[in-house]
């Protein structure tokens, strides 16, 4: 216990601290308010770093841990062994043979992708300096395109040897000579911006849909043609043709997710080639694209070709027919309708949003949608690296690049 003569001292040094803190939460209020820094703006600044950090995009890969380990079903990636890996596994030697899902010799596969640039919105715009940049960054974009569409046509040579065509529906003309002879290239006279590309496209395969009905009724003894129509940010890892063999009975196949708004994705459409599957198929399609202008205007960007597809198939399936993740078959308004799983036949890598369990062993196509082009490039280039056909160590380095966003 303090002595009676302590007492004033300790109250005087109390006195002095006490006026040093008010002196100092005086200066340090004036620097804040100078600085325009409280603690609401400061939190604001912390969340706005954070979102710029997220947002960061990447040149090259970044190696991040590996999702999916320890899920039954899903590719194991557990060292950094599969980079230098010499000896070839199971999926090596099954792709080394034959397809192993070759159709007869009156059936053929084909895929049909649309390749084009979207054009500037007005004529008048193109003087402006603001305009001159998006035509230089437009140059750039274009040469990667380029480089995304022969990785998908590369990957279908590899996985569909010897009896698949591409046919090309673009507003390109400068790239036919630099790519594979077996390529049709459909030019198109049709004007694309971002606006309208999605319901642009969908008319343009009801063209080409029209077309092939039209060869089949005055060419009804020529084999029968089964077309693929995908996106071409996509490398095929595996025989899409076993879709026409194992199930025998579709005229048109999506692929689906497990999304209550938008159920139904477009960027893998299966017709089968015969003339009674083709019509019914372009009737669908048809009223996808009636619904779609009736209803659906607003999401002309990217999204109203799925609405459009969610609102047809609502009356006949409900959402949670898709949760159990297995192929679905189903008569939409008369025609039989096959929905196959994303995560088999669309398999997409995530960008930080939604459910990311790893890679199913038996994925068929690995879809590189939005930022992820980069990424495409660099895993096509590294898989052709290796030398051999070993696709497992590219889908490692695919899932080694977790949520990563890429410089495109």
């Amino acid at each position: 216990m303090a002595e009676r003569g302590e007492l004033p001292g300790i109250v005087l040094r109390l006195s002095v601290l006490l006026l040093l803190l008010g002196f100092a939460s005086v200066q340090l209020q004036g620097w804040a308010s100078r600085n325009s820094v409280g603690y609401g703006s400061l939190q604001a600044r912390l969340q706005r770093l954070g979102r710029s950090a997220r947002r960061v995009k990447h040149v090259s890969v970044v190696y991040e841990k590996v999702e999916g380990q320890e899920i039954p079903g899903r590719i194991q990636c557990r060292d950094d062994s599969w980079r230098n890996r010499s000896i070839p596994n199971m999926e090596t030697n099954r792709l080394a043979r034959d397809r192993p899902c070759m159709l007869s010799k009156e059936e053929t596969v084909s895929f049909v992708t649309l390749f084009v640039m979207p054009e500037v919105e007005t004529a008048s715009d193109r003087f402006s300096e603001a305009v001159e940049k998006k035509f230089e960054v437009r140059k750039v974009k274009k040469s990667r395109q380029d480089a995304v569409l022969r990785a998908f046509l590369e990957s279908i040579q590899v996985s569909m040897p010897g009896t698949t065509r591409v046919t090309i529906i673009t507003n390109h003309n400068k790239l036919r000579g630099e790519l594979p002879q077996d390529i049709d290239w459909k030019p198109t006279s049709r004007h694309f911006s971002r606006r309208n590309l999605m319901i642009q496209r969908l008319q343009s395969y009801i063209e080409l849909l029209d077309s092939m009905i039209e060869d089949r009724k005055n060419n009804s003894s020529s084999p029968v043609s089964h077309a693929i129509f995908s996106d071409f940010d996509m490398i095929v890892v595996d025989d899409l043709g076993c879709v026409f063999k194992e199930f025998p009975h579709f005229d048109i196949a999506f692929t689906f997710r497990n999304n209550q708004r938008q159920p139904i994705n477009s960027g893998v459409i299966m017709v089968r080639g015969t003339f009674g599957s083709l019509s019914r198929a372009t009737q669908l399609l048809k009223e996808v694209v009636k619904i779609y202008l009736a209803k659906f205007r607003h999401a002309f960007g990217v999204l109203g070709d799925q609405l459009a597809l969610a609102d047809i198939v609502k009356g006949t399936l409900q959402a949670r027919a898709f949760q159990e993740g297995v192929p679905v078959e189903a008569t939409v308004m008369t025609t039989k309708t096959l929905f196959l799983p994303c995560v088999i036949y669309n398999w997409t890598p995530p960008e930080g949003a939604g459910q990311f369990q790893g890679m199913p062993t038996e994925v068929k196509v690995l879809h590189f949608k939005g930022r992820r082009k980069r990424l495409m490039i660099q895993a096509w280039y590294f898989y052709k690296k290796q030398g051999v056909l070993d696709f497992y160590k590219m889908k490692c380095l695919v899932l080694k690049s977790g949520r990563s966003k890429y410089d495109y």
